[in-house]
Order: structure tokens, then sequence, then C-alpha cells
């Protein structure tokens, strides 16, 4: 057995299908030419794009006052759009579990173990990375703490994820 194989079952408890999940679309109408062309978009989502894609896809715009995190993917699902590059963030206090996901590179941590993976080249997470490319470990583990110091601060006692 693979020594993160516990890893793999806490990541797909957690639902984190935006690191390493790959979501199905389908909308016969709407993504036509995608469905003829049997398209598949290598961009990375997040769930946050839902809001954004569908208010375009039903040709509303988001209240301004109120802007979402998530993009609006219809370029990439209907158009084969290139795929955007994006730096996304996550913390759950389940296992006080940290992740940040930019480009093909993945950083997580566990509790007290921390990992780095290159999710291009391993899809199921097996090779931990963080050793032999220290340089980008470190880059992702302090893009991740500069964001965290944006966010509201984590409470131990609270009822949240």
């Amino acid at each position: 057995m693979a020594a993160n194989a516990f890893l793999t079952l806490a990541l797909q408890w957690a639902e984190d299908g935006a690191l390493g999940g790959r979501p199905a679309h389908s909308c016969p109408r709407l993504l036509a030419r995608a469905h003829s062309a049997d398209l598949v978009s290598q961009q990375v989502t997040a769930n946050m794009d839902w809001l954004p894609t569908l208010l375009a896809a039903a040709g509303a715009a988001q209240d301004p006052a109120y802007p979402s995190d998530g993009m609006n993917l219809l370029p990439q699902l209907s158009e084969g759009a290139s795929p955007v590059e994006r730096r996304l963030f996550w913390r759950y206090k389940a296992l006080w579990q940290r992740a940040a996901r930019i480009g093909d590179w993945k950083y997580l941590k566990i509790l007290d173990n921390t990992f780095l993976f290159n999710v291009a080249d391993d899809p199921m997470e097996r090779a931990n990375l963080k050793e032999r490319r220290k340089d980008v470990y470190d880059r992702l583990v302090a893009e991740w703490n500069a964001w965290n110091a944006t966010m509201l601060p984590e409470t131990a006692t609270s009822f949240t994820l």
C-alpha cells in the first residue's frame, strides 16, 4: 500500500475536486461545439466557478457589489479556449489541511505532514517532491501563507470545516 493512501482517502472525503479531480460538465445546447468535437478542457476548476459560469450561460451579470471568487468557464467549455493559470488556495479545519494549486504544482499539509506533487505528471499524488523540488515547495508554502494572511483567522473552537 502506498505511503499516502490515507492522504488520497482524506482528500476524496474533503471533496478536493479542484485540486485533483476532473468534473464532468454537460449542457448539450450550450456546449454543442464542445460535444461535436469531443472537447476536453485542461482548465483547472473549483466549485466557486459554478456561479459565474451559470450566470454567463443564462446571459445574466454578477452583482458587482458581491463579486465571485470564481471564473466564467464558458470560453474553455464551449469554445476550447486555452486554459488560464489559476492560483487556488484552501484550508480545512478537519485535520488542519492546507493546500495550494498553482500551475501543475500542489502543496498540501495535513496535520504536520507536508507534501508537494506535480499533478500533471502524477495525478494520483504518490510522489512527494518536496525535498527534490525545495524551490517550488518553498514558493507554494510562501504563497499559501500570504493568501492565508488575508483570510479571517481560524478558531479552533468553531464548528466550521
